[in-house]
């Protein structure tokens, strides 16, 4: 078993650790074809992402400029920032990323791109694979450099300089993770625009209405600590969680720079108290980001493995 000192040394890196979680999301409403998310407005739990306000050309409060990684994107970095969202209007929608790359003396292509990719049940809009809208890949706009622009093109797992092109259902919330690549790529906002929309007018357009997601708060998710399971291996980490709704829940746990390395389903019978046993078995000691997902709640915590 954990003895005293190791237990207190856990909850105490777990406390501090709490100050990156994501309490709950706002989910951006779509109207009339039109959504339009302001950048600044998402959270940066590793602080790779940094609020600027010089200059000019942006709207909003701001833009994050990027700050890891190399001007080729060479580098483990990425900061995953999320967007949950919900679609009216079915249809094909592209995604456009208002964005600035500061080159400081690179060349034009340097500094240029992010990684972009959007979950939920929706279908390739394109001969782009599906397999590329769903994990992440590279984003870039090709605008020259040092000035604002719109990029549009993908390159990567299939995609071979095209635009993104997404086949959304009316009524279905998706979630979109923008995640940095090169440095001193900056992003003001973002806006997925349907077909029969008028571009121009989808770009100038205010940022979209958002409705608040139901979270489960601190309270209900209320216990980190990684405990042992029925064995002596200390491989299996509780979360317990209080006040859940009934209903089917998937539980994720995700290194720091968002890759999944475990996910599970979580089935509530009753409304109540119920518990989520994460395999640690593979594990290696170190910060972790748990994510729970279902019946409209979004709640992403921090989590210290110390087996």
């Amino acid at each position: 078993m954990f003895s005293k000192n190791k237990v207190t040394g856990v909850l105490l890196a777990i406390t501090f650790m709490l100050s990156l979680s994501v309490s709950s999301q706002t989910v951006y409403k779509e109207a009339e074809g039109i959504l339009v998310m302001e950048m600044e407005n998402s959270k940066s739990p590793l602080g790779k992402w940094v609020k600027k306000s010089d200059g000019s050309g942006w709207s909003g409060s701001g833009f994050y400029e990027f700050t890891g990684n190399d001007h080729n994107g060479s580098g483990s970095d990425r900061d995953p920032q999320e967007f949950r969202f919900k679609i009216a209007k079915a249809g094909i929608y592209g995604i456009h990323l208002h964005a600035y790359n500061r080159l400081d003396g690179q060349p034009a292509d340097k500094c240029n791109d992010a990684y972009v990719k959007v979950t939920g049940d929706y279908t390739s809009g394109s001969n782009v694979p599906l397999s590329a809208l769903t994990q992440d890949t590279k984003l870039y706009s090709s605008n020259g450099g040092n000035v604002w622009a719109w990029g549009f093109n993908l390159d990567g797992n299939g995609a071979d300089h095209v635009p993104a092109k997404y086949n959304f259902k009316s009524g279905e919330e998706y979630l979109l993770t923008v995640s940095g690549r090169s440095i001193r790529f900056q992003i003001d906002r973002i806006l997925f625009a349907h077909g029969d929309v008028d571009l121009n007018v989808a770009k100038a357009a205010p940022e979209s209405d958002t409705v608040g997601a139901t979270p489960i708060n601190n309270d209900q998710l209320f216990n980190d600590n990684m405990r042992t399971g029925s064995n002596i291996t200390y491989t299996n980490g509780m979360l317990q969680f209080k006040d859940l709704q009934s209903g089917t829940y998937s539980v994720f746990l995700t290194t720091l720079n968002g890759r999944t390395i475990l996910e599970m389903p979580l089935r509530v019978a009753e409304n109540g108290r119920t518990a989520a046993c994460l395999n640690l078995d593979r594990i290696v000691n170190g910060v972790y980001i748990t994510r729970v997902e279902g019946n409209g709640i979004y709640e992403k915590k921090v989590i210290f493995v110390n087996k």
